[in-house]
């Protein structure tokens, strides 16, 4: 069930990373782990969708820190 939690970005929201990608640098940050971050990246496809990424598990950090 906690694999499942995350349920993917609004529909649209790809279509408009994308959009804005020629003219910004598009970044995520997020509280997150490894189990999230390989749905984000496999099933949604978020993470191709975006220049960088900064996710808690990997630096160490969490929001708001």
């Amino acid at each position: 069930m906690f694999t499942a939690w995350p349920i993917g970005p609004y529909p649209g929201t790809l279509d408009w990373l994308e959009d804005l990608r020629p003219r910004f640098r598009t970044a995520l940050f997020s509280n997150t782990n490894a189990l999230h971050e390989r749905r984000m990246r496999d099933e949604m496809e978020l993470l191709d969708a975006l220049d960088t990424i900064f996710l808690s598990h990997r630096i160490g950090l969490a929001k708001p820190a």
